[in-house]
């Protein structure tokens, strides 16, 4: 699974570049808030926050990604999901890359 885009880095144009989620990280955050009790005290709570990112590797062509070849860009993205829906967890990478703001104009292609 990849999405094909042309992707630019620096001042290079790369026309029909692969875009392949290499890993996905899940990890669960505390996050620490101070709730106002009904006697006027504040009570110390802790909340766990789902983190989910998964790292892009992008490759110039399919060649490239086929034989594992050093990618020429990656970055990583950080996406709601809920470990608990059942649902693919790279298919939900890759609907949120799509939705990248730096390709949400490009025309994607899911190869």
């Amino acid at each position: 699974m990849a999405i094909k885009v042309n992707y630019s880095v620096g001042n290079d144009l790369y026309p029909g570049a692969y875009l392949k989620v290499q890993k996905i990280i899940c990890s669960e955050n505390m996050i620490e808030s101070f709730e106002e009790q009904e006697d006027g005290t504040e009570l110390l709570v802790y909340t766990k926050v789902p983190e989910t990112i998964a790292n892009i590797f992008v490759y110039p062509d399919e060649e490239a990604r086929q034989n594992n070849a050093r990618p020429l860009h990656y970055f990583g993205i950080e996406f709601k999901y809920d470990p608990e829906s059942g649902e693919n967890i790279y298919k939900a990478a890759y609907a949120a890359l799509k939705n990248v703001k730096r390709l949400k104009d490009e025309v994607m292609e899911d190869v």
